[in-house]
C-alpha cells in the first residue's frame, strides 16, 4: 500500500515538475502570452450607462500590468499623475485601441503620441466597448467645455457591432446572466444559440477554471489555442452575424457612428474611423464581407475612414501583426500598422466616398 501510495506521489511530483518545466519553455521561447483582465479595472457607469476603466489603477490585462490616469486613459505607470490637458487627438476604441497583451510603450496611441510633436493623444478605449459605448464617452468627454479635441478618431473592431464583451464584463462585477441575453445583441438579429465553447463558458465549474488557468499559465494558453482554433471559431461567428443582418439591423449597430460624427461637428472636430481586421482575415484575401457592409454604411453616412485590411495583407507575415491565437488583438508589429493608420487619419483628411488604405 505505502509502496504504491509512494509511487502515486512520485508521479505527481514528476508530472507537476514536468509541467513547470514546459511553462518555462513556452514563457522564454514563444509569444504566447496569458489572457484575462482583473476586475479592478472596470468600473460601472462611468460613461453615462456604460462601463469604464478605473481612474488612477494598476490591474493586469493579458498578462501585462496597465495603467489609467485621472480620466481612466490608460497611460505609462509615470504618467498617472500628470494633469490632463485640454486639446489633442481622442482615441476612441475597445480592447484592440486599449492594446492587451501589449506593453504601453509600444500600444499604437502611444507611438502615435511620440511621433506627434505638440499634439497629444488620450487613449479613451475600453475592453468590451460596443458602438453605443463609443457614442456615450463620446457625449461625456465633448461635453465638457474645457476638453476641445484637434480629432476624433474610432478604431472600429468588426465585433464592435456587438455588446457581448460588455455583457461579460458586467457579469463579472455583479449577477451571472447569459451573454444572450443582452437586448441590443438580440434587437440586432444575433439571436443564435451558444456553441459548444460558449457553453461551456457558462458552466460555472468550467469558466472558473479557465478564467484561473489562462491568466496564470501560458502554456494552458498555448494547448486550448491548439485544441480550440480562437482565430477560426470567432471569424466563423463573427461572419455568420454579418451574413444574417439585416440592412435595418446594420443601421441600429452603426447609427452610433454617425451620432459621434454629429457630436464632433457640433465641437468643431472631425471624425475618422480606422477600421482593423481579423486574424483569420490573413488567410482569405476574398473574406472581406464585414469590411465591405461596414464601409457601405460610413459612405452612404459620409464618414471618412480607412480600412487597414488591405496593408495588413500586404505585409510579408500578415500573421505576425496579432497576438498568437488571437482573433483581433494586435502585436507589437500590428500596432506600429495601427499606428500609421491613425496618422494618416490626422494628418489628412480621408475623402470617404472612397475605400481607402495608408
Amino acid at each position: 500500500m505505502f509502496a504504491a501510495l509512494k509511487s502515486t506521489i512520485q508521479v505527481v511530483l514528476i508530472t507537476v515538475l514536468l509541467l513547470l518545466v514546459i511553462e518555462v519553455i513556452v514563457r522564454t521561447t514563444t509569444h504566447v502570452g496569458r489572457l484575462g483582465t482583473a476586475k479592478e479595472l472596470f468600473v460601472e457607469h462611468a460613461w453615462l450607462g456604460s462601463h469604464g476603466n478605473a481612474p488612477k489603477i494598476s490591474a493586469t490585462a493579458f498578462g501585462i500590468e496597465v495603467y489609467t490616469n485621472e480620466f481612466g486613459f490608460r497611460v505609462d505607470a509615470d504618467e498617472q499623475e500628470d494633469p490632463v490637458k485640454a486639446g489633442g487627438i481622442l482615441v476612441l476604441g475597445d480592447s484592440v485601441a486599449f492594446g492587451v497583451g501589449v506593453e504601453n510603450e509600444h500600444i499604437a496611441t502611444t507611438l502615435v503620441d511620440d511621433a506627434l510633436d505638440s499634439v497629444r493623444v488620450a487613449n479613451a478605449a475600453v475592453i468590451g466597448h460596443s458602438t453605443f459605448d463609443h457614442l456615450n464617452v463620446a457625449r461625456v468627454l465633448l461635453a465638457e467645455d474645457k476638453q476641445h479635441f484637434r480629432k476624433i478618431i474610432l478604431v472600429f473592431c468588426l465585433n464592435d457591432v456587438s455588446e457581448a464583451s460588455a455583457q461579460l464584463i458586467h457579469n463579472t462585477r455583479t449577477s451571472r446572466v447569459s451573454l444572450f441575453e443582452s437586448p441590443r445583441w438580440v434587437a440586432a438579429g444575433f439571436t443564435g444559440g451558444p456553441t459548444i465553447v460558449e457553453r461551456l463558458r457558462n458552466n460555472p465549474l468550467a469558466k472558473r477554471s479557465n478564467d484561473w488557468l489562462r491568466a496564470r499559465s501560458n502554456l494552458y494558453v498555448l494547448l486550448r489555442g491548439l485544441a480550440t482554433d480562437p482565430q477560426g471559431r470567432h471569424w466563423r461567428s463573427l461572419l455568420q452575424k454579418y451574413q444574417t443582418l439585416s440592412s435595418e439591423d446594420l443601421l441600429h449597430v452603426l447609427a452610433p457612428i454617425v451620432e459621434v460624427q454629429h457630436l464632433a461637428a457640433a465641437h468643431h472636430t472631425q471624425l475618422a474611423v480606422v477600421m482593423v481586421p481579423y486574424a483569420e482575415q490573413m488567410k482569405n484575401a476574398d473574406a472581406d464581407l464585414p469590411q465591405q457592409l461596414v464601409a457601405d454604411f460610413l459612405r452612404a453616412a459620409d464618414v471618412a475612414y480607412i480600412d487597414l485590411r488591405p496593408d495588413f495583407l500586404a505585409t510579408r507575415e500578415p500573421e505576425s501583426l496579432f497576438l498568437p491565437f488571437d482573433p483581433v488583438h494586435l502585436s507589437r508589429d500590428g500596432h506600429k500598422l495601427l499606428a500609421a493608420g491613425i496618422l494618416r487619419a490626422i494628418e489628412e483628411n480621408p475623402d470617404p466616398i472612397e475605400s481607402h488604405s495608408i
